[in-house]
Parts: structure tokens; sequence; C-alpha cells
């Protein structure tokens, strides 16, 4: 038997809770004395039956939320050359070298998010960035935003599509 590195997901925990439940209940049974075991069988069944009533709102609840779209845009934004053409690295470079510089990470992060529409206040809320280069990102990428046409290309649908 092979072990799964794999940490359970809720229909395993709900298998090992009413599994744990069904042992105690059964314990409980047998070593508890006449009086005790209605009591203590019905806390168990309690137990075990708010479980797979918490369980089953668990599932509905996952299954009927919104399903998030498929965003061209946004899926290849991290990775994309094409977002990180314009990084305004020279006006940038005078707050990276300066006393508390924020990462460099954080901000393609925010030049990220200013070029899919967030605004500065958004973005430091987001990252925890300074003000100064958070408002730095917003301002250059609003008029990259402006001169590039908000058109998306299209493409083929997943199935036809020929790689």
């Amino acid at each position: 038997m092979k072990i799964s590195p794999h940490r359970p997901g809720a229909v395993g925990t709900a298998a090992a809770t009413l599994g744990l439940c069904a042992a105690i209940e059964a314990l409980g049974f047998a070593y508890a004395p006449p009086g005790a075991r209605t009591l203590l069988c019905s806390a168990v069944a309690g137990t075990a039956a708010a479980g797979l009533v918490l369980f089953v709102a668990h599932r509905r609840a996952r299954r009927s939320g919104p399903r998030p779209s498929f965003d061209v845009m946004a899926a290849g934004a991290c990775g994309d050359a094409r977002h990180h053409d314009h990084f305004p690295m020279d006006a940038l470079r005078p707050l990276l070298l300066g006393a508390d510089p924020p990462s460099l990470n954080s901000c393609y992060t925010a030049w990220t998010l200013a070029l899919h529409g967030h605004d500065a206040p958004s973005v430091i809320g987001l990252l925890g960035l300074r003000a100064d280069a958070a408002w730095l990102l917003a301002e250059r990428a609003a008029k990259c935003r402006s001169r590039t046409p908000a058109t998306r290309p299209h493409r083929a649908p997943r199935a036809y599509r020929i790689r």
C-alpha cells in the first residue's frame, strides 16, 4: 500500500470523522452502564448527523458558487514578457536604490495589477507597497493602457486549437 503525500480532502475527513464516531459509539455502548448508554449513543449520533449536515452544506455552497472565468490576459499576466516591456525601471530606480526600498517582485506585481486596472490605493492595500512607488506605477500603467487597444485577441476554442 502506498501512502499518499496529499492531505485528505473533505470527503476523507468526513469519512474519518464518521468512522471515529462509530468507534466511540461502539465502545460507549459496550462499556457504559445501562442508564448512560442511551445518552452517550444519542450524543455521538447527533454529532455525526451535525457533521453530515455541515459537510453537505459545504459541498452545496462550493458547487453552487460562481465559477471563475478564464481570462486570457489575467492568466498570462505574470509570466508574459509583453507586460514588462514598458515597465518604468528608470523612474523606479531611485526608489529601489534609496533607503527602505520596495522589493522588485512587489513592484512587478503592482505593475501587473495596475495594467489590469487597479489604482494606487488598491495596490497599496493589496501589496503593502510604498505610496510613491504605487502611484508612479499606477500613473505609468494608466498611460500604457490608454495607448494599447482594449480588444482581446481572438482565440480558437480549446478543443480546436492546434498546438
